[in-house]
């Protein structure tokens, strides 16, 4: 894999195994979200949608290298 990590990367596109684990952290947190706020638990909610967004966002500075 020759990809890179860049701040100027952001719009630029994302390689296809970067797309899949963004989008899977995406899933994965918003189902573990959506239990917690089932079980009432709002903290745990928090949390786990904060670091699904947040690693979404991450994958998107993931370029390929030339």
């Amino acid at each position: 894999m020759n990809s890179k990590f860049d701040w100027k990367g952001y719009y630029a596109p994302t390689p296809k195994l970067f797309r899949k684990i963004g989008d899977t952290l995406l899933v994965a947190s918003s189902t573990l979200s959506g239990a917690s706020i089932y079980a009432d638990n709002k903290t745990a909610a928090l949390i786990f949608l904060v670091l699904g967004v947040f690693g979404k966002m991450i994958t998107n500075f993931f370029t390929e290298n030339p």
